[in-house]
């Protein structure tokens, strides 16, 4: 069997911002097979360069052919089998450290779902592996650089024309259950933090989505369920001031009384008969 692999990272490299895993190339004119493995916190980009290969992300399989990139996301388990007796291909695989991009594909998740095969320009591909023939001081560098900008055309078709309406129509539907999950948790949540683990999105992300879309952020969307709350307890004149503050998670009576005559313009009182 002829197999030629030039690669030599394997150890995550964190290079401005972007954290390289691994990268390299591989032809061989027999049969090849790279068993199942997991993604775990990164993607991976896989590009035919020569005969064809059947690659297998979780249960569902991709005949890919030369000039075809598959795109594998955090969590894939993921194989690889030639499907030609002349086979060679590109792989890189990383991270984002950066907060920016974290969540920009983040939000690209669902559209690669959908969508794992794609068509870009490979140049930045190509000018990466070549760097692993010379490997100077300078090489990571130039590798970092040229994966982040074939991110960003990834990130450019995944956001084209076809898919800007499918984000749309997402991001209203992120707002509707922000507001939902609000209004029915209002005497759980302590904290918005919390609603990272709920919708499995960074929280910077959903305060910008929400913001975008309504126009107000998602801390006065609580701020004003949780005094129209306080506001209903208080009429309702079933508990004290105290049990109030302590049934909306806050701190302490005065951190809420503080709060309550900031939004309504008067103290909190509750009726004496």
């Amino acid at each position: 069997m002829k197999k030629n692999e030039y690669c030599s990272i394997y150890e995550p490299k964190i290079i401005r911002g972007l954290c390289l895993h691994q990268i390299g190339h591989i032809d061989t004119n027999d049969s090849f097979y790279c068993e199942p493995h997991i993604h775990l916190n990164w993607y991976e980009i896989t590009y035919v360069d020569k005969g064809s290969c059947v690659v297998q992300t979780d249960n569902e399989q991709f005949l890919m052919k030369s000039g075809d990139m598959h795109i594998s996301i955090p969590g894939d388990i993921h194989s690889i089998k030639s499907n030609s007796p002349s086979f060679s291909y590109s792989y890189a695989s990383f991270h984002f450290n950066n907060e920016n991009d974290i969540n920009s594909f983040l939000a690209l998740i669902p559209f690669i779902r959908k969508n794992r095969i794609i068509h870009i320009q490979t140049e930045s591909l190509k000018r990466a592996i070549e760097e692993l023939y010379v490997l100077d001081d300078e090489s990571f560098i130039l590798i970092a650089y040229r994966l982040f900008e074939i991110s960003q055309l990834i990130k450019r078709h995944y956001l084209s024309e076809n898919y800007t309406k499918v984000a749309y129509s997402r991001q209203k539907d992120i707002c509707m259950r922000i507001e939902n999950y609000i209004h029915d948790n209002i005497y759980r949540i302590s904290s918005l933090q919390e609603l990272e683990n709920e919708f499995g999105y960074r929280y910077s992300y959903l305060s910008d989505v929400y913001s975008k879309q309504t126009g107000k952020t998602i801390f006065e969307l609580f701020k004003t369920r949780r005094m129209e709350s306080a506001k209903l307890l208080i009429k309702e004149n079933k508990l004290s001031i105290k049990a109030i503050s302590k049934k909306l998670n806050y701190s302490s009576v005065q951190s809420f009384s503080r709060a309550y005559k900031h939004y309504w313009g008067h103290s909190p009182i509750i009726s004496s008969y």
